[in-house]
């Protein structure tokens, strides 16, 4: 401990010439480093300078008195340790020392033993104070470097946020609880947060970006929130999950998104009786455009067909890919009869169009109504079965399934 102690710097302020000079050599007993101050004026001068770890002080001096020299030190700093000295006709002030929140108060004469003593027991709290700031630095640097959103939130308000939060804002300031609230779109960012499924917390900011939130409740009234910027992963997976459902050539669903979309009306129809139609549909001698004109040509037909059906089609209807030259469409909330109907106009629209290098296309279209009391496996082998009577009966027709 002593060796520590002797790494103190202690600022002594006493206006009496001699009694500053002995205490100096008693203190360089105890410590290397020494500021002296003759009142409290150029006491509190030496202290605004920095660096001081301990003050001892006399109470009655000139310019400025040792208790109101505490006031003012007490405004930057309140939990240096401030030492009062005193003689037994001013133990009036000791009422007033504690009220200035001073940490000690010894009563002359001092003997060397009980100052040495009473240093190194406020010594303890500046050692502790020292290592709580250096961590707090420490961790205030970790979190500064971090690139994501920290905040602490105590009731309604933002305690801390770190650097990076800063910029986001742009305020100068750390944001009002309001403010950060209203930046995710929300009155309440913690109901929001606590709101939101633990294996899903993603939340998105007025800035566009996506945020992944971990919250973490440090007591009753203190929410920690880290939050991590995931919008370039939430776009990749976003395009990943376009892709797994889309078909590269046309861009238009593939057979995958179009079999959910199909388990997901089943359901409404089960649930909700939410009645459903599918067309299935394919080019008539689409063999025969690959054979004559190319691969290229056959995919540009194809490209121009899917076109040609999506400008003429409901958005909530589900357009796709079969495969091949098949295309396949889902009506929702229509029924056999106003199916057929939108493919007698799909297939006389598509008729009329024109294809660079092939001239016209026609195409051949099976309709259904889905019911309650079919599987999936034979409401299809229905459909497929009402396409092929169409192409057996001369392609370019529409067949509904009775």
């Amino acid at each position: 401990m002593m060796d520590q102690v002797k790494d103190l710097k202690i600022l002594y302020v006493e206006d009496d010439a001699t009694m500053r000079k002995m205490f100096e050599q008693v203190l360089k007993k105890v410590v290397e480093v020494i500021y002296l101050a003759k009142d409290g004026k150029e006491g509190l001068k030496i202290f605004e300078q920095g660096g001081i770890d301990i003050i001892i002080t006399d109470i009655s001096m000139p310019e400025m008195n040792g208790l109101e020299m505490a006031e003012h030190i007490r405004k930057s700093d309140p939990n240096i340790p401030i030492i009062v000295t005193s003689s037994y006709s001013e133990s009036k002030y000791l009422l007033e020392a504690i009220d200035r929140d001073v940490t000690s108060y010894m009563l002359k004469p001092i003997s060397y033993d009980l100052l040495r003593k009473k240093i190194e027991q406020v010594a303890h709290s500046v050692f502790l104070e020292k290592r709580l700031e250096r961590n707090r630095k420490v961790m205030q640097s970790a979190i500064d470097v971090y690139e994501g959103l920290v905040v602490e939130i105590v009731a309604d308000g933002i305690e801390f946020a770190n650097r990076h939060c800063l910029e986001v804002f742009d305020l100068g300031r750390k944001p009002t609880f309001k403010e950060f609230s209203l930046f995710f779109n929300t009155e309440d960012i913690v109901a929001q947060v606590e709101a939101l499924p633990e294996n899903d917390r993603l939340i998105k900011g007025v800035n566009g970006r996506s945020y992944r939130v971990n919250p973490s409740r440090i007591d009753e009234q203190t929410l920690l929130l880290i939050m991590n910027d995931v919008t370039e992963m939430v776009q990749r997976t976003d395009e990943l999950e376009r892709e797994s459902l889309t078909d590269a050539l046309t861009g238009i669903y593939n057979r995958k998104k179009f079999d959910r979309s199909l388990i997901y009306f089943r359901e409404s129809l089960l649930r909700y009786n939410i009645k459903f139609s599918v067309i299935l549909f394919d080019i008539d001698h689409f063999k025969r455009i690959n054979d004559t004109f190319g691969h290229a040509v056959g995919d540009s037909v194809l490209k121009q067909l899917t076109q040609t059906v999506q400008t003429s089609i409901r958005t909530t209807d589900v357009f796709a890919r079969w495969g091949g030259e098949e295309f396949v469409l889902l009506l929702p909330e229509t029924d056999a009869y106003n199916a057929e109907t939108v493919a007698q106009n799909l297939k006389n629209l598509i008729k009329i169009q024109r294809y660079e290098e092939v001239g016209r296309i026609t195409c051949s279209f099976g309709v259904a109504q889905y019911k309650a009391d079919r599987s999936l496996e034979d409401f299809f082998k229905q459909l497929d079965g009402a396409l092929y009577e169409a192409k057996e009966a001369g392609r370019d027709r529409v067949v509904r399934v009775r």
